[in-house]
């Protein structure tokens, strides 16, 4: 697997784009561990370390650390993509807990990264799984997932300390399910597991878990 060659990656803060190397090779390739540390006195940098390697991030590069790993992701298969994300995800949570300290007023963030699943409702397989950015401009966004002919097309609209999710879901077959919940702000992010409602049908789950 290649890192770093394509534009993007070439024009990216050059820190972001040797954190993005040394966490997608630790995971993907079977690289050489990774860890994290906080510099005492500093709330604002973190350490991503491995042998011989030492990158410090701080809160203005969060943006390009979570998009460049998620365009990243898009060149794996989906076996290769699901690893990636449960190695993934500890080291992202802690660099967010860290960069991007949240407390009791969502409205105080405008983006959120995160995972949505959906699932099926008569055997329970995986539909769609993907990472997502919520990129709440005015409090709104939509995330749109096609895939194997499937479409979903969902909003998340955050009024106060509620997420407000709603949209529709076309199967292979055509069918429509309808997706709409409301999720609370938990001090950190929102979580959700809604049921996607056709009446002839067992409803599918709709999930995601925002940060």
């Amino acid at each position: 697997m290649s890192l770093a060659t394509s534009a993007i990656a070439q024009n990216r803060d050059g820190n972001v784009q040797q954190a993005i190397d040394l966490i997608v090779l630790f995971c993907v390739a079977g690289g050489q561990e990774v860890t994290t540390e906080v510099r005492e006195g500093s709330s604002d940098q973190i350490s991503i370390n491995s042998p011989g390697r030492t990158v410090t991030l701080s809160s203005r590069q969060v943006r390009g650390l979570v998009d460049g790993i998620s365009s990243t992701m898009t060149g794996l298969t989906a076996e290769q993509a699901s690893e990636a994300r449960s190695c993934m995800r500890p080291y992202i949570d802690r660099i967010l807990s860290v960069l991007v300290p949240r407390n009791s007023d969502p409205s105080l963030f405008r983006d959120y990264y995160g995972r949505i699943t959906i699932y099926h409702g008569t055997d329970g397989r995986v539909i769609f799984d993907t990472d997502s950015l919520l990129e709440l401009r005015d409090g709104f966004d939509e995330v749109e997932l096609v895939g194997g002919g499937r479409r979903a097309k969902v909003s998340f609209e955050l009024r106060g300390q509620k997420m407000y999710v709603s949209g529709l879901y076309r199967g292979t077959s055509g069918r429509v399910y309808v997706i709409e919940g409301v999720s609370d702000w938990d001090g950190f992010g929102f979580k959700g597991d809604f049921k996607m409602i056709r009446p002839d049908r067992n409803p599918h789950a709709f999930v995601f878990d925002f940060q």
